[in-house]
């Protein structure tokens, strides 16, 4: 820590203040980029559930399609 402060008095006035610009943008970015826990629990919340009977439509439909025969040339 002592390296960074002693770096940051190396610079002038307008390094110090482009610098600070710049921590202050990633902490900024930091906070938006958190993640937020109780909007991920909502949206997990609403993911469907299928049941079997919802799975066992989608395999007789597959079963279905699976006979279909293309035609021939």
């Amino acid at each position: 820590m002592g390296d960074l402060l002693s770096k940051f008095n190396l610079l002038d006035t307008e390094g110090k203040v482009k610098l600070l610009q710049y921590l202050e943008s990633l902490l900024v970015k930091q906070g938006e980029d958190s993640f937020n826990y109780q909007l991920y629990k909502g949206k997990i919340q609403n993911v469907s559930i299928w049941e079997d009977v919802d799975v066992l439509l989608v395999e007789e439909a597959q079963k279905q399609i699976n006979l279909i025969k293309p035609k021939s040339w």
